[in-house]
């Protein structure tokens, strides 16, 4: 049985920027997705840049036909 330990690096890279833009460490940023502590302003924030990711796949799936 192999084990799925991947690092979700899309998720992992979110992280990141999220802690750059609100100032606060990467661990910080997982607690407060995690629900652990309560921030909203970095919540906004990793929602946001979410969203956008969101959004360019999806103009990106609509340019480029993948079949």
């Amino acid at each position: 049985m192999v084990k799925n330990n991947k690092r979700q690096s899309e998720s992992a890279t979110r992280v990141e920027r999220t802690a750059k833009l609100a100032g606060v460490s990467k661990r910080y940023v997982r607690l407060v997705i995690n629900g652990e502590r309560n921030n909203n302003n970095v919540m906004r924030i990793y929602m946001e840049l979410q969203e956008g990711e969101d959004l360019l796949v999806k103009a990106v799936k609509e340019l480029v036909p993948f079949s």
